[in-house]
């Protein structure tokens, strides 16, 4: 008797080839038998899942991958902020091997990451108008409006020369998380010399990271 083994891993899809945003990948792995004897002990293994979930297609003999039969698993991978954070392909690979055809036989399934590290910067001024020296105090926001963490922020002060954190930092420390707003805070001392001068105190706040060099600005103004 010419025995033919042949299992062919026929297709690994994923639902999502593209993903800007951590969550779930689900994977659709099938296994078709397409040689001519029965298969037993099949093992399947995922990459980044560990192990898959048969869901269909054993229906003849159990845990027997029969002649012309098609198994269909599932799989799942909870894609996380270090991944996106990363960039890379998320390169997931299924791999089955049974007594008959150890292999391995293996198939995988690509979803690409799109980074858009992006940040808004607001900056305003408790007196807007002032007649006499004084001094002024600035509010600084600033706020990951990507979906990237954001390493190595730096946010100077025109005037004031730098300004200092007041909150927002709350979990990574030093890292401007996606989502997360800083509230910096500024002050300058307007002199008797600014009101002779009487220009408008243009006080500018400018933030740079690795990720979004800019720099960003924003003015606030206090007029004379």
């Amino acid at each position: 008797i010419d025995e033919t083994v042949i299992i062919k891993l026929q297709n690994k899809i994923v639902d999502k080839e593209s993903t800007i945003v951590p969550g779930i990948l689900t994977y659709t792995i099938t296994v078709v038998n397409t040689g001519n004897i029965n298969l037993t002990n099949v093992v399947l293994t995922d990459d980044l899942a560990g192990a898959a979930t048969l869901q269909s297609g054993d229906n003849a003999d159990p845990n027997v991958l029969n002649v012309g039969e098609t198994w269909v698993y599932q799989a799942t991978y909870n894609v996380t902020q270090e991944d996106i954070d990363a960039g890379d392909d998320i390169v997931n690979t299924a791999t089955v091997v049974t007594t008959e055809y150890p292999g391995p036989t293996s198939d995988s399934a690509v979803s690409t990451i799109s980074q858009s590290p992006n940040l808004t910067i607001n900056k305003i001024v408790d007196k807007t108008n002032i007649n006499s020296p004084g001094l002024l105090t600035y509010s600084i926001t600033v706020k990951n409006t990507g979906n990237v963490n954001l390493t190595n922020v730096v946010l100077s002060d025109d005037l004031a020369g730098s300004a200092t954190l007041q909150s927002g930092d709350v979990a990574d420390s030093g890292v401007l998380n996606v989502g997360e707003t800083w509230v910096y805070q500024a002050t300058y001392t307007a002199t008797q010399s600014d009101i002779d001068a009487g220009t408008a105190l243009v006080n500018t706040a400018s933030v740079v990271t690795t990720e979004v060099p800019g720099p960003t600005i924003d003015n606030a103004t206090t007029t004379i």
